[in-house]
Formats: C-alpha cells, sequence, structure tokens
C-alpha cells in the first residue's frame, strides 16, 4: 500500500518482468510499455483524488489448459475370417470428461483397410482419414461437434487379407489416447475354414465354441487394453 501525497494529479511508473501485470485499488492503469530492457516492460498508474493506493502485481499464467479425459466405456470388436478376406468391425462408446475434443484417433496395422465409420448407428456417417504411421496406420475420425460427455456408439468398418495355413495373429483396431474400461472380441471363421489352434492373449472365453454347417463362432471378454488373438 502506497500513501500518496496531495496532489491534483499523480502518475506512477513502474516496472515489471515481462510477463507480468499490475493492478491498483484507484486510479487507471495502462501498460505494458516496451523498455531498453527487454525483458522488462513499463506499467503506469494515474491517480487524481485518492490518498493511499494498493498495487498488485500479477504473475504469468503458467497453469496448461486441462487435457481431456476420454473413456472408452464400452468396446466391441468382431471379426468374420472367411477365404477371401478378413472383416473387422469396431464399436465403441467414448465419454469425454474435462474438455470437449473434436475427433478420436485409432491405431491400426497398415494392410488393415478402412471403408466405413459411422456414428450412433450406420446411418450418420462420420468423416475419417488415414495416414502412414512408423508403426502402421493412423485412423483419424472428426466428429460433426465437439463431444463433451458420453457420445453414441461410434462403428468403424474395415478388411484384411486372410492368412491360411498358418499361425497369425489377427489385426486390431486400437483407440489412441483413451482409458479402457471394458472390451467384448467375436470371432466367426465361415466355411470351408476353420481354425486348428486358438492363443488368446489378455483375453477369456466366455462361450464354447459353436459349429454349423455355415461357421464356428465364440467370444471372449477383454482383460487388458492391448490384448490379442492368435490362431492358426
Amino acid at each position: 500500500v502506497l500513501n500518496l501525497i496531495p496532489a491534483t494529479a499523480s502518475q506512477l511508473l513502474i516496472t515489471l518482468p515481462v510477463g507480468f501485470r499490475l493492478d491498483a485499488s484507484a486510479g487507471d492503469v495502462s501498460g505494458p510499455y516496451a523498455t531498453r530492457d527487454r525483458n522488462a516492460a513499463e506499467w503506469r498508474v494515474a491517480v487524481s483524488t485518492a490518498k493511499s493506493l494498493r498495487l498488485t502485481v500479477v504473475p504469468p499464467e503458467t497453469t496448461a489448459p486441462e487435457k481431456p479425459v476420454v473413456l472408452l466405456l464400452e468396446s466391441e470388436l468382431a471379426y468374420v475370417v472367411r477365404d477371401n478376406g478378413l472383416q473387422i468391425e469396431l464399436r465403441a462408446i467414448p465419454e469425454v470428461l474435462r474438455r470437449g475434443i473434436r475427433e478420436l484417433v485409432f491405431k491400426l496395422p497398415a494392410r488393415v483397410s478402412v471403408y466405413s465409420v459411422s456414428y450412433g448407428g450406420s446411418s450418420t456417417p462420420l468423416d475419417f482419414r488415414t495416414r502412414k504411421a512408423a508403426d502402421g496406420q493412423r485412423l483419424h475420425v472428426r466428429f460433426p461437434d465437439v463431444l463433451l460427455g458420453r457420445g453414441r456408439t461410434v462403428i468403424i468398418r474395415a478388411v484384411a487379407p486372410v492368412r491360411l495355413n498358418q499361425s497369425w495373429v489377427l489385426p486390431k483396431i486400437e483407440a489412441l489416447s483413451t482409458l479402457f474400461l471394458e472390451g467384448r472380441v467375436h470371432l466367426r471363421v465361415d466355411r470351408p475354414l476353420e481354425f486348428q489352434t486358438l492363443s488368446p492373449m489378455g483375453l477369456r472365453q466366455t462361450t464354447g465354441v459353436t459349429r454349423s454347417q455355415n461357421a464356428e463362432t465364440l467370444s471372449f471378454e477383454s482383460q487388458q487394453p492391448d490384448a490379442r488373438l492368435r490362431l492358426t
């Protein structure tokens, strides 16, 4: 607090480091103005009738904006293995906390080709694009509006080459920068193909193998975000 000498008008010149701001309890504050020192700035306070003055130096903002937290409330991955290729469908329900987002980014292997992305059902298509990455591809899915709170189901459909008579890990579509809560995996192998061995990694089988004239099917529960399924 400064006690001022009685005068018709007074002007105070205050020099502060660049980035700091000056507030006063009375009078008009203006600034910052450049000085000969590029690391300092001048602030001016014009006072007329006040007998005392409280000055407050406000430091620069150091708190970064909160990052959004994206939860995958449900994640369901379905595979259909056929002799002419592999069909993949991912259904995921996002919930966004703290700050809204405009897009989700997914990681997928290089040989996976996405042909459809929809929102809340196949009637609402979403804009998407794929980009090459060192470890495969990135799929960028853009929402029509900022998403904050619980969203609707995002449905991604893709195809990939099938590998016959060899052991291979089924390609996976993974959401990046998200928190995994729970997931399920479904597998269907259409005739005339049939699997010989099955090795789930991070998955718990929830149904027995169902065999019909057209296919073999079974389901799993994901116990970790990097769960995989290997079959021959």
